[in-house]
């Protein structure tokens, strides 16, 4: 089945209505992935966000208290700024601070006005309800969208890829969120979450540098000097009104860097193929050369090997404990159809060595089949897949109104808003 007839069933319902409708050419929805490192927002029916900016935020404790959100905000260094998240692990930690960073995102970067747009936000798969509870009214009362809509983000990875069945592998930076989706439905009583997610791998490269007596020095406590186009003198600045939550940030920002253009896996485990000898290096901000080279491999390995303990089983066991909890008769289709989505998805040698991995543990006749897209779409691959939704014709009579809202209260938020629109067609 195709994404387009995913929402066939409401086509009728969309003809024969006579409701308001939100999405016309003047007035198309908004799509929202929030994400631990990054929010995504931008129009539904394209196929990458317009704004993608951090889901962390400055604060500077005074009357009134001062807020600095977006990309070049927080690579200012302030005296006194802190910088707290958001939004980690799949919950929100600050509500007015969320506020703050969505009206930011939608009125300065969109430059849209929230009341004339509906928004469908890809909600993280294992949001509580009291969660989606304090978001609508979020979403509703203090930024005054006329509609929302919520779609899980391993619904919408398999979307994204024309899809209604897979087995959806979200790297994300809390975790790698395994979860199968059949018909659409994210099956979550079937799915797992393994630890070794962008963050954990960041830790592992700060843990080794350090031990290296490797010190990273973020650009705002750098000033070079430039002769003829060539860097003449680095010199070190000294802030001692720098909060220890901004170094920590801007650290953390290098060293993402890093990972990503530095990490691979091996084609088989290390134990038993040694790495191939290449010399791997990144360039610190201070000139500095850092040589990581079989490092790069050796650092990662954690995620197909897994450590000891209750939570340190290896992604490919994990993958494989899903497809074995699913019912029998779908469980050829899920790992035919395995999707690796998210910043992560794109670390060098993941998809061979995974399938490598995964023909180990699977039957003989079940042969696994990855996809990964393309680098500049890979990290938005939960955004896509609610964009294609919010553009379909036979999706506009899902929106739940701010009227509806107000009149069945959170219940028509909570309840699984397909099947009550089957029964009135």
């Amino acid at each position: 089945r195709s994404v387009f007839s995913f929402f066939a069933p409401f086509f009728r319902l969309f003809i024969c209505t006579q409701q308001t409708m939100y999405c016309s050419d003047e007035t198309g929805g908004i799509v929202l992935d929030i994400g631990s490192s990054f929010i995504k927002l931008g129009y539904g029916g394209e196929d990458r966000p317009r704004l993608v900016y951090p889901s962390a935020y400055g604060y500077i404790n005074q009357d009134p208290p001062s807020y600095f959100l977006g990309t070049q905000d927080l690579k200012t260094r302030r005296d006194q700024m802190d910088v707290y998240s958001s939004y980690s692990n799949g919950s929100i930690t600050n509500y007015e601070a969320l506020e703050k960073l969505l009206d930011y995102g939608i009125t300065a970067g969109l430059r849209y006005r929230a009341t004339e747009h509906p928004l469908l936000v890809v909600e993280e798969p294992y949001e509580s309800a009291e969660q989606r509870k304090k978001l609508t009214e979020l979403l509703f009362e203090k930024l005054h969208f006329p509609a929302i809509y919520y779609l899980k983000s391993s619904s919408c990875i398999s979307f994204s890829l024309g899809k209604t069945t897979c087995l959806s592998v979200d790297f994300g930076a809390s975790g790698i969120r395994v979860i199968p989706v059949y018909d659409g439905y994210s099956l979550m009583t079937s799915s797992a979450v393994s630890p070794y997610g962008g963050d954990y791998l960041t830790s592992l490269l700060a843990d080794k540098l350090s031990s290296q007596k490797i010190q990273v020095t973020p650009h705002a406590f750098i000033k070079k000097q430039i002769v003829e186009g060539v860097v003449a003198n680095i010199q070190k600045i000294e802030y001692p009104n720098t909060k220890a939550s901004y170094l920590k940030y801007a650290i953390n920002s290098i060293l993402r860097d890093m990972k990503e253009c530095c990490f691979r896996l091996n084609a088989k485990p290390v134990s038993q193929s040694p790495p191939p000898s290449e010399s791997i290096s990144y360039t610190l901000p201070d000139n500095q050369e850092v040589h990581l080279d079989k490092d790069a491999y050796f650092l990662p390995e954690v995620m197909m090997t897994g450590t000891t303990g209750d939570d340190g089983q290896a992604l490919p066991d994990t993958i494989h404990e899903c497809i074995q909890k699913c019912d029998v008769e779908i469980r050829k289709e899920l790992t035919s159809n395995v999707v690796l989505a998210g910043g992560g998805a794109q670390m060098k040698g993941l998809p061979e060595r995974l399938d490598w991995e995964l023909n180990q543990r699977l039957n003989s006749s079940f042969k696994p089949k990855l996809f990964v897209t393309d680098a500049v779409y890979s990290p938005f691959n939960a955004w896509t897949g609610g964009s294609i939704i919010s553009s379909l014709g036979s999706f506009q009579q899902m929106w739940i109104s701010k009227e509806e809202y107000e009149e069945s209260g959170m219940d028509i938020v909570t309840k699984d808003r397909r099947a009550s629109c089957r029964e009135r067609v």
